[in-house]
């Protein structure tokens, strides 16, 4: 990676695009957040426990056979293609170099395997699908370049960009047989390549972005928004950013002009480095931080949920951070309040005792309303130090999430937490196990009540989810 490029490079070949339950890592979560990139949260560690290859495979392909609305046993058949075609895609990388363009898989409105070839591609690609099961979904078409010559124009136009004072994205685009590059304004970054004397080569396509990031003003980020706060943000990347997706629970400290994030499973303070469009604002005794929309996305004080990574800084960023508030870094990507008074779908209790919060969900009628499919639920009630929700932890060790009535409640009792009916009657204590009847929330990204839900659970709650409506 040049210094001052954050490249991102796309070679779509093998992406089948299924939801994975239970072999996730927290690196790996899309972000819950609006704002930011990609905001679904699909996978959550452990849900599954440790399962076979043939029950894994099945698992994937249900959630396959949900998003494409596909029988289960086709499902299956596409995924078992995946190997096969891995090795189709490594044999004409190696063989078929002068005329391959890449490959990938289109899924909507008709499963195919699309091969590029700059020339003779009905007559080169016949003897490698001999035998081949996926044969019938090969589908040929005509390339300009091939793969070995987008990676030397990829390349050059790296070296190219290099030559300017921002960042700026460039992509290698197997299916469009192109290597991108996003900006924000086409003239002001042709005039900019200009003047550092720049020249993209031939395949490359400049592509504006509507709403994305403009370096053309980054100076001006380095004016403090508040007088005796450091508040550093990210430089700018002309175009389309990248984030890390890593993720940051934490509450949001201001001490002697410092803002730092306390993390909530403990370990050393972080210093948030902003993304550009974020900005500080007083209003009264309360500092907030504002998101590129103009929403509330933290207030110190108060808990944070974060999207981003750890990491080091460049000097621009660095010249932002007074050296009594430097330290170790964390490069923020989607930020939003851990716990939401503001939420549509639930409400949020929470109850303090003597080691930690328990957070108590209550569902509201918007969410009431859209999940209907009915059935019971067996295990002990608990709620732990990564999960503050109080969950159910099932005979197969998985957890589910209990949201509860709207009028039921919960209350602290000799250090421990017990539920309550609408009647006040005591209807569970953490400890206790417990069968309930209730709802299963679809825990799929590709069903909006979910993507609208895990915007506003805690971040330390958010996975498969379960509306109470009574115990058994």
């Amino acid at each position: 990676m040049f210094p001052n490029q954050r490249i991102m490079r796309t070679v779509a070949t093998l992406a089948l695009a299924v939801l994975v339950a239970g072999c996730s890592s927290p690196s790996t979560p899309e972000m819950p957040f609006s704002g930011t990139t990609t905001p679904t949260h699909e996978i959550v560690e452990g849900e599954q426990g440790v399962l076979s290859p043939e029950e894994s495979l099945r698992v994937d392909a249900e959630a396959y056979a949900r998003r494409y609305g596909i029988p289960l046993e086709q499902a299956i058949q596409r995924l078992q293609f995946q190997e096969g075609i891995g090795a189709l895609n490594a044999a004409l990388q190696a063989d078929e170099a002068d005329t391959f363009g890449g490959l990938w898989i289109e899924h909507e409105p008709d499963f195919r395997i699309v091969i590029l070839f700059t020339r003779n591609g009905e007559q080169t690609i016949r003897p490698y699908l001999a035998g081949k099961p996926f044969a019938q979904q090969v589908e040929v078409r005509q390339a300009r370049f091939t793969l070995a010559e987008l990676e030397t124009i990829y390349a050059q136009a790296i070296h190219e960009l290099a030559k300017l004072d921002f960042d700026v994205n460039a992509s290698l685009d197997v299916s469009g047989n192109r290597v991108e590059v996003t900006v924000s304004d086409h003239e002001w970054f042709e005039a900019e390549l200009d003047r550092v004397g720049a020249q993209l080569p031939e395949g490359v396509e400049v592509t504006v972005v509507e709403g994305a990031s403009t370096a053309r003003d980054m100076d001006l980020l380095l004016t403090p928004l508040v007088p005796g706060i450091a508040f550093a943000r990210q430089k700018p990347v002309e175009g389309l950013g990248m984030c890390m997706t890593a993720l940051l629970i934490g509450t949001l400290r201001l001490e002697e002009g410092c803002l730092y994030v306390q993390p909530l499973g403990g370990g050393g303070n972080l210093v948030p480095i902003w993304q550009p469009g974020y900005t500080l604002r007083i209003a009264g005794d309360q500092v907030l931080v504002i998101n590129e929309s103009g929403e509330v996305a933290a207030q110190v004080g108060e808990e944070v949920y974060m999207g981003g990574g750890g990491g080091s800084i460049d000097t621009w960023v660095q010249q932002q951070i007074p050296s009594a508030c430097q330290g170790d870094y964390w490069i923020a990507c989607g930020v939003r309040p851990n716990l939401r008074s503001d939420a549509e779908l639930i409400a949020l209790d929470v109850i303090p005792n003597a080691t930690r919060k328990v957070l108590f969900l209550r569902y509201k009628p918007a969410l009431d309303q859209q999940v209907l499919d009915s059935g019971s639920i067996s295990g002990v009630l608990v709620a732990e130090d990564y999960n503050r929700c109080l969950h159910l932890q099932t005979d197969n060790g998985s957890n589910m999430n209990l949201l509860w009535p709207a009028d039921w409640s919960a209350r602290l009792e000799d250090q421990s937490v017990v539920i309550m009916d609408a009647a006040g009657k005591v209807v569970a204590r953490v400890g206790d196990e417990v069968h309930l009847r209730g709802r299963a929330i679809p825990h799929s990204g590709d069903v909006p009540v979910y993507r609208q839900l895990i915007n506003e659970l805690p971040g330390d709650c958010i996975g498969a989810s379960w509306l109470v409506d009574g115990s058994e």
